[in-house]
């Protein structure tokens, strides 16, 4: 899997608009797209969850308009994707340092 995932340009993540249970908790497709920095496909309702938006990710508003994110994938510029992967790391980085502090301020006040 983590070979595909690494050979692909994007990961589709799925889920359907009307899984509820997704829209305040981390997904393992989240954090894929983050760890290889595959810009994701995604309903824009489970956008907020870890930051994904406009700039870093390929957002639809309904699960009708799928095939028309994944056509903007296809028919992207190399340079929109790469601002795109570039804005995504930006996301990850600072998720990264947000997590980090977290666990620090946990951490002391044990």
């Amino acid at each position: 899997m983590y070979n595909e995932i690494s050979e692909s340009d994007f990961f589709l993540a799925l889920i359907d608009q009307a899984s509820v249970q997704y829209t305040n908790k981390a997904s393992g497709s989240y954090q894929l797209s983050y760890g290889f920095l595959k810009p994701l496909v995604l309903h824009r309702k489970f956008a907020d969850v870890l930051d994904f938006n406009d700039e870093n990710s390929v957002l639809y508003n309904d699960n009708s308009e799928l095939a028309d994110a994944m056509e903007r994938c296809i028919n992207m510029s190399n340079d929109d994707y790469l601002s795109m992967v570039d804005a995504l790391e930006t996301s990850e980085k600072a998720l990264y340092n947000t997590s980090l502090h977290n666990l620090k301020k946990a951490l002391e006040t044990i």
